[in-house]
């Protein structure tokens, strides 16, 4: 593409910003599409569509037709990226919340091109900039498309960018699909291995469902080694406070730490080795479990990663830790992020405005426990399901890193395209 056919425009010179639509041959009660916001993804994928006489949404919401670029102005819905391309709409016609600008491309097939624009990590930025209205209330003006200045090659060149980047929003949409159906069938899979084992015909009836006879009922801290100072949850508030805080020193592990299975690694923050000592009795090692007693949801487990080696947990995580040598450390990890424990867990909560277990409650969950080689089985089976779900999200991850880079070449043009060749 020759460069020099690229020139500076704003969006406002690709499209109309939420023109009149007209309504023609069709009645009130004829149908159309009804998108209120918390049917448009942060995705850019329309989750649901409704559909409802115009007579019943022609009045109150914003209008928009088939191929127009609907753009979430207020917050957080804006920074968050909500926004899609209306299409397949009912009689070619929609109506949506009143907080979404409508942008109708002036060239037919320019829509993916100008929907790209506005899901720009730029654009969103300086959108953000644009915002008015007090806090919690701000939305972006309809001046951003008119004012922001954005490189316009020729169509074609936009045709094929649009391309590329649609492709790989359409790789980063099967990614998603491949890992929620890996997800349920995880679900299914514990379900099926807590309850029925693996390869047992004879069953019993429990306080917690049907297991395999041959397996035990038995409370969480005599499986872990039935002592109190294996489950232990971090000091109260008022002994380790953000200002004991340090840039570095020993590692504390707070709730954003953890997530099911997975120890999310990022802003961790450290206190003084004098204050760790301080507070030693609630320290980790590397290799514990450490559980959520507060959150949404309660009660997500991950195992501390060794290279952490030391620390201390927060007063709203619950350090757990085996000796006991019956037992596979990776089958009480599974175990406790599952359904049955989750909701032993969540009829004990206690509290209203933030609903937490307490210790005694985590100590005495009542779990299944089958033989030592048999949780080791199962341990070994989920594994190999996490394993499959870690290579998606990081393949998704790479998908994303590679969105964003096209997206910051191709747009500004600091990049060419060939319409019958590649970028």
């Amino acid at each position: 593409m020759d460069q020099n056919l690229i020139c500076s425009g704003t969006i406002s010179d690709l499209a109309l910003i939420n023109p009149k639509t007209q309504i023609l041959g069709l009645s009130e009660d004829s149908l159309a599409t009804f998108l209120p916001m918390e049917c448009v993804g942060e995705n850019g994928r329309i989750l649901k569509k409704e559909t409802r006489k115009i007579k019943d949404v022609g009045n109150g919401y914003t209008c928009f037709t088939e191929g127009d670029v609907l753009f979430a102005k207020i917050t957080p819905c804006m920074e968050n990226g909500k926004g899609a391309i209306a299409c397949n709409l009912t009689n070619g016609i929609g109506y949506g919340s009143t907080e979404f600008h409508v942008i109708r491309p002036k060239t037919p097939g320019d829509s993916e091109f100008i929907f790209q624009l506005t899901k720009s990590d730029e654009f969103r930025v300086q959108a953000k900039r644009y915002m008015t209205g007090s806090a919690g209330q701000q939305r972006v003006p309809s001046d951003i498309f008119i004012n922001y200045k954005i490189s316009i090659p020729p169509f074609p060149e936009r045709c094929k960018i649009a391309t590329i980047l649609s492709s790989v929003d359409a790789a980063i949409e099967q990614t998603d699909a491949v890992i929620a159906q890996t997800e349920r069938m995880k679900m299914g899979l514990m379900q099926e291995l807590f309850t029925k084992g693996m390869g047992h015909t004879e069953f019993k009836e429990t306080p917690i469902g049907r297991i395999p006879v041959g397996w035990d009922v038995t409370k969480l801290i005599d499986a872990v080694g039935a002592k109190n100072d294996l489950i232990v949850a971090g000091p109260f508030g008022s002994n380790l406070k953000v200002s004991d805080y340090r840039d570095e020193g020993i590692p504390i592990i707070r709730l954003q730490n953890i997530e099911y299975g997975k120890f999310i690694d990022k802003d961790i923050k450290y206190i003084s080795a004098e204050k760790a000592l301080e507070l030693s009795y609630h320290s980790f090692l590397g290799g514990d479990l450490v559980l959520a007693k507060l959150g949404d949801p309660i009660g997500k487990t991950c195992i501390v990663p060794a290279y952490l080696n030391e620390g201390i947990v927060v007063a709203d995580v619950v350090r757990i830790r085996t000796i006991n040598g019956s037992v596979d450390k990776k089958y009480i990890l599974y175990i406790l992020n599952s359904i049955s424990t989750q909701r032993q867990l969540i009829s004990g909560t206690i509290g209203t405005t933030r609903p937490r277990v307490n210790l005694d409650q985590i100590r005495g969950l009542i779990i299944p426990l089958p033989q030592l080689t048999e949780q080791r089985k199962i341990a070994a089976i989920l594994s190999s399901v996490d394993e499959r779900l870690a290579a998606e999200r990081n393949y998704r991850s790479r998908l994303e890193v590679t969105k964003k880079g096209l997206m910051q070449d191709l747009l500004t043009g600091r990049v060419p395209v060939k319409v019958d060749g590649h970028a």
